[in-house]
């Protein structure tokens, strides 16, 4: 049986799931960012999503993905070969949990017919001086 995979790249920044905001009248809403990124998102999953011939998910699907943050321009020539090299890591803020979340949530309903349906979640944060945030999806287990 052949797995069905799909590989998506959002290009910039990772931007992570904003907390939701409240008006005077105590209505919930989610930020500007998150929503511009989850748009954003959904868009580049419908994209590849019709170029690769496939249709939502209605099984259990696997996701990877990988968060490339920019490197900070403070770091040393030493510190930025550390982070070329995989070895200096951005343990800071955006949270990884966030990253994946406001990406997950753009995808909902274009690649799966429901986050339910995600049964594995792997998500890691690298340095790169090309920012994007690249996710595999794996229908069934991977």
């Amino acid at each position: 049986m052949m797995t069905k995979r799909l590989k998506l790249v959002i290009d910039g920044v990772p931007v992570p799931k904003g907390r939701p905001r409240f008006t005077k009248a105590g209505v919930a809403y989610t930020p500007a960012k998150t929503r511009d990124y989850e748009k954003q998102a959904a868009i580049i999953a419908d994209i590849g999503m019709r170029a690769n011939g496939l249709k939502m998910f209605e099984c259990p699907v696997t996701v990877m993905a990988t968060a490339y943050m920019p490197i900070p321009k403070s770091l040393s020539k030493k510190d930025r070969a550390a982070t070329v090299a995989g070895v200096l890591l951005p343990a800071k803020k955006p949270d990884i949990d966030n990253i994946a979340k406001a990406a997950l949530d753009g995808l909902n309903g274009i690649v799966w017919r429901d986050d339910a349906l995600i049964t594995g979640l792997s998500v890691k944060k690298l340095y790169s001086d090309r920012p994007r945030l690249e996710i595999d999806v794996y229908a069934g287990a991977a």
